[in-house]
C-alpha cells in the first residue's frame, strides 16, 4: 500500500460536481425541469473550474469532502422508491434494499477512517453489498417496463438462436400515447419496428450473463463492481477507493442496474482501460477498444486514445482497431442494411425530446426554438479534437471534459447519460497526476 501523499486541490470541486450532478438527476428521475438543468449546468461549471485550481491539499481534507459527498448522495439513494416499477407497501417489505444499501453507505463513509492497509478489505465487504443489493433489484423486478431492456434480453436470445438481432423487432412497453418518444413509424401494433438500436459490442459485453443466468443485467452488475474493485485493489490508495465508493452510491444507480442501461458497459471498460494505462500495460488497448465501440457517440471521442501513453503508436493503434473490429464488424457484416437502419439513421431519426435533461430542452421552453441538432456533435468532437491537438491533457480528464458538452447539448439527455458522466468525473479523481500523455505529462493538477 503506498504512503498517504497530497492530494490536488482541484479534486476537492470535483467531488462537489459529482454530488451535483447526481441531484440533479435525482431531482427530476433524470428528466427536465429548469432547477434540474441549472444544477447540471453548476456541477458542469464547477467542474470545470477544477481545472485552474493549483496546489494541494491534505489527504484528510480529500477524504471529509468524500465522505460529506458519499453521506449526501446515500441519503437521496435511500430516499428513492426501491425500484421504479415495483410498489412496496412499506419499507419492511423491501428491507433487502434498504439494509443492503445502508451498509455499501456506512463502509463507503468508513473508508476514510480505516488505517490504509484495512482499506482494500473494507472497499470488498462494500463490493459483496452493492452486489447483494443489485441482485435483489434484478430478481424482484424482472422484467422492467422499459425498451432498453426488451432491447438487450431479446437480441442476446436471439444471437444465441443463431438469429440477426438487428432484423428483429420488440415489444413495445409504452401505451400508443406515450410512443411519441419514438421516431415516426418506428412503432405500431405494439411492436418497435426496428432492430437492435445498440453497437456489437455493447450486446457482447452482456448476452452470455442471459445465457448463462438467464437475465443479462447480471453482467452489467459486474461491469460496474469488477472494474471499481480492481482499481482499489491495484492503486492501493485512499483516494482511489473514496471515488470508487463515490461512484457505487450514485443516488440513480439502483434504477440503472433495475432498468439495463447499458453505461455500465461503458463505466467498466473505462475503468479497465484507465487502469492498464496507469499500469502502463501493452494491453491498454483492449479495453480501450470496447469502450470507444459500445456507443455509436463514441466514435466522437476516439482521437482522445492518442493521448494514453503507448510504447509503439501504431502497434497500439493497431491493436485497438483489430480489438474494435472484432467486437464489431462480424454483426455488422451479417447484414449492413439492417445493421444501419437499426443502430446508425434510427439515432438521427429519433425525435427532440422536450423532456430531456438538457440545455435544448431548456431553450425550447423558454422560447419555443430548437437549437441545431448538430451542435451537440460539432461540439463534443471540436472539444475532443482540440485537447487531442493540445496534448496536455490526461484521456480520462479529457473524456470528462468532451462528453458532458454532448450529453448537455443534445436533444436526448436523461439519467443514464449523466450517470456516465459521474462515472468518469469518479475516474478522475482515482488517477489524478498518474496518467502521462504522450509525449510529456502534463501540468494540470488532475
Amino acid at each position: 500500500m503506498s504512503a498517504p501523499a497530497p492530494i490536488p486541490a482541484a479534486a476537492l470541486p470535483v467531488i462537489v460536481a459529482i454530488v451535483l450532478l447526481n441531484t440533479a438527476v435525482w431531482l427530476t428521475n433524470g428528466l427536465f425541469s429548469p432547477l434540474a438543468v441549472a444544477t447540471v449546468a453548476l456541477a458542469l461549471a464547477l467542474f470545470g473550474h477544477a481545472l485552474v485550481i493549483r496546489g494541494a491539499v491534505p489527504e484528510t481534507v480529500f477524504a471529509g469532502f468524500a465522505v460529506v459527498g458519499v453521506a449526501v448522495q446515500g441519503g437521496l439513494l435511500l430516499a428513492c422508491p426501491p425500484l421504479n416499477d415495483v410498489m412496496f407497501t412499506s419499507v419492511v417489505s423491501a428491507w433487502p434494499h434498504y439494509a443492503a444499501w445502508s451498509a455499501v453507505i456506512v463502509l463507503a463513509m468508513s473508508l476514510a477512517f480505516v488505517r490504509l492497509r484495512f482499506v482494500p478489505w473494507v472497499f470488498l465487504l462494500l463490493a459483496a453489498c452493492v452486489v447483494l443489493a443489485g441482485v435483489w433489484t434484478i430478481q424482484t423486478n424482472v422484467t422492467p417496463r422499459v425498451d432498453v431492456f426488451y432491447f438487450q434480453r431479446d437480441a442476446s436470445t436471439a444471437l444465441l438462436l443463431g438469429q440477426n438481432p438487428y432484423r428483429l423487432t420488440f415489444p413495445n412497453p409504452y401505451s400508443p400515447a406515450e410512443s411519441w418518444v419514438y421516431a415516426p413509424g418506428a412503432a405500431a401494433d405494439g411492436r418497435l419496428l426496428f432492430g437492435f438500436p445498440y453497437m456489437p459490442a455493447t450486446l457482447l459485453a452482456v448476452a452470455p450473463a442471459q445465457w448463462v443466468l438467464g437475465d443479462f443485467r447480471y453482467a452489467h452488475l459486474a461491469w460496474l463492481v469488477v472494474p471499481a474493485t480492481l482499481v482499489v485493489l491495484a492503486l492501493g490508495t485512499r483516494t482511489s477507493a473514496l471515488a470508487m465508493a463515490l461512484l457505487l452510491t450514485a443516488p440513480r444507480l439502483p434504477w440503472v442496474i433495475e432498468w439495463g442501461w447499458t453505461e455500465p458497459v461503458l463505466v467498466g471498460s473505462l475503468l479497465l482501460t484507465a487502469l492498464a494505462a496507469h499500469r502502463s500495460s501493452s494491453l491498454t488497448a483492449l479495453p480501450l477498444a470496447l469502450f470507444l465501440s459500445a456507443k455509436q457517440y463514441m466514435a466522437l471521442f476516439a482521437p482522445l486514445a492518442l493521448l494514453l501513453p503507448r510504447r509503439s503508436t501504431s502497434k497500439f493503434l493497431l491493436l485497438t482497431f483489430a480489438s474494435g473490429s472484432l467486437l464489431t464488424l462480424p454483426l455488422v457484416l451479417w447484414d449492413f442494411p439492417a445493421f444501419w437502419s437499426s443502430a446508425v439513421a434510427l439515432q438521427f431519426r429519433q425525435p427532440f425530446r422536450p423532456d430531456a435533461l438538457s440545455l435544448p430542452a431548456l431553450v425550447f421552453h423558454l422560447t419555443g426554438h430548437r437549437l441545431p441538432e448538430l451542435l451537440s456533435l460539432v461540439a463534443a468532437a471540436g472539444l475532443a479534437l482540440a485537447l487531442t491537438l493540445l496534448r496536455r491533457t490526461p484521456f480520462p480528464l479529457a473524456l470528462a471534459l468532451a462528453v458532458p458538452i454532448l450529453f448537455f447539448l443534445s436533444k436526448q439527455a436523461f439519467a443514464n447519460y449523466y450517470f456516465l458522466t459521474a462515472a468518469i468525473w469518479c475516474t478522475t479523481l482515482a488517477f489524478p497526476m498518474r496518467q502521462k500523455v504522450s509525449p510529456t505529462p502534463p501540468e494540470s493538477l488532475l
